[in-house]
C-alpha cells in the first residue's frame, strides 16, 4: 500500500511548507515547526514574512515574489534566532508550484537545518588557516635567513677590501638586498590589514586604462602585446591603488611565464551582481598538480631552485589573492602546460 504524500512530508527532516499566490502559508510539516519555534495552528494563514524579523523580512518576500513571478528556482541562506537567542543556520529553497496549464498557483518551501555544516566549515577553515600560517613563517624565515646571510658576506667582504669601486658595488648589492626584504614586508602586510597603501577610491574602467598606458610600452619590448576588451560597464568604485597592485602582480607573473614573448588579454563584463575580470596570457601554463598551491605565500615554479632563472619570493599571486578576498572577491585559475593560463577574478556590486 503506499505511504500517503502528507506522511512523507511530515516525517522528513526538511522543512517543507507551502504559500499560496499572495504569500500567505497554508501548509506546514513537523520539521518546519521545529526549526521557526512556531506550532502549525500559528503558521497556517499567516504571511510569509513573519516567519522571520527586520531585514530578513524584505529578503524571505522578494525571493518569493522572484520565484512566483518568473516560475523559477530561488535559493539562499539565512540565519533564525529563536526565543532563547540561539542561532540555526538554515539553507532555503522557493520553488513554484505549477497547474496543468503552466499558471503558477504558489511557492513550496523547503528548508534544510545547515548549522553543523557551518560549524565543519568553520573548523576547517581554521585548520586551513594555521598550516598557513605554518607555511607563511617557514618561508618569511627561509627567505630572510637568505638575504641576511648575504648580506653578511658582502658586508663582511667590504670591510677586508680599501677599494672603493669593490666597498661601493658592496653596497650597491646590500641595498639590493634591503629592497627585497622591505618588499617581501609591504606583501605581508597585505594579510595584516595594516596596509600603507592609500585607498584612493577609483572607477574601475578609468584604473584600467591608466594601467594599460603605463605598462604598454614596456611589455612591447619585451615583445609581449597586451589587449584591454571592456564590455559595457557601470561606475564601479575601487581602491585605485589595490587594483593597480594586483594587475602588476598578474602582469609580473605573466611575464615569467612568457620568456621570449607572447600575448595578454584583459577581458571585463558584468553580471547584475558582480564585475568579472579575466585575464590570460600565452605563457608556459601551470602543471595541473601546481594550481591548488599557487595563491599560497612564497610557492613559486619561477626561480632557480625549480629550473627558472629569476630571482622570485613566491608572494605575487599570494598577494593578489589577499586585495581580492579583501575586497569581498574571487579568483581561480584554470592552466595547462603549454597553452598559457587564466585568471578569472569576480567582485562584487556593493
Amino acid at each position: 500500500m503506499p505511504t500517503p504524500p502528507n506522511i512523507i512530508i511530515d516525517s522528513s527532516n526538511f522543512g517543507i511548507l507551502s504559500v499560496d499566490s499572495k504569500g500567505v502559508i497554508n501548509s506546514w510539516n513537523k520539521a518546519a515547526q521545529k526549526i521557526f519555534s512556531r506550532d502549525e495552528k500559528d503558521a497556517i494563514g499567516a504571511h510569509i514574512e513573519t516567519l522571520l524579523n527586520g531585514h530578513k523580512q524584505k529578503l524571505i518576500n522578494s525571493s518569493f515574489q522572484h520565484t512566483f513571478k518568473h516560475q523559477v528556482l530561488t535559493e539562499f541562506e539565512v540565519d533564525v534566532t529563536d526565543d532563547s537567542g540561539s542561532n540555526t543556520a538554515i539553507a532555503v529553497s522557493f520553488s513554484p508550484m505549477v497547474d496543468d496549464n503552466e499558471t503558477c498557483i504558489g511557492v513550496s518551501i523547503w528548508l534544510r537545518n545547515i548549522t553543523n555544516r557551518r560549524v565543519l566549515e568553520y573548523q576547517l577553515e581554521k585548520s586551513e588557516h594555521m598550516a598557513s600560517l605554518g607555511n607563511l613563517a617557514a618561508g618569511v624565515a627561509h627567505n630572510f635567513n637568505n638575504i641576511t646571510g648575504g648580506i653578511g658576506t658582502i658586508v663582511d667582504f667590504a670591510l677586508e677590501s680599501d677599494a672603493p669601486t669593490t666597498i661601493r658595488k658592496a653596497l650597491e648589492m646590500t641595498s639590493e638586498a634591503v629592497a627585497r626584504m622591505r618588499k617581501i614586508t609591504e606583501s605581508l602586510l597585505v594579510f595584516a590589514d595594516r596596509d600603507t597603501l592609500q585607498y584612493d577610491l577609483s572607477d574601475f574602467t578609468e584604473v584600467l586604462l591608466t594601467f594599460l598606458r603605463l605598462v604598454e610600452i614596456s611589455l612591447n619590448e619585451k615583445d609581449i602585446q597586451i589587449t584591454l576588451d571592456i564590455e559595457s560597464t557601470p561606475v564601479f568604485e575601487i581602491a585605485g591603488s589595490k587594483l593597480h597592485q594586483l594587475l602588476n602582480n598578474l602582469v609580473d607573473n605573466a611575464t615569467d611565464a612568457m620568456p621570449n614573448g607572447g600575448d595578454i588579454t584583459i577581458l571585463v563584463k558584468t553580471t547584475k551582481k558582480e564585475i568579472i575580470l579575466l585575464f590570460s596570457d600565452t605563457g608556459a601554463g601551470i602543471n595541473i598538480s601546481d594550481l591548488p598551491h599557487i595563491f599560497e605565500p612564497f610557492f613559486t615554479t619561477h626561480d632557480v631552485i625549480h629550473g627558472g632563472h629569476l630571482n622570485r619570493e613566491g608572494l605575487g599571486l599570494s598577494v593578489v589573492h589577499g586585495i581580492i578576498t579583501k575586497l569581498g572577491g574571487k579568483i581561480s585559475c584554470n592552466s595547462e602546460i603549454g597553452r598559457g593560463a587564466t585568471f578569472t577574478i569576480k567582485l562584487p556590486f556593493k
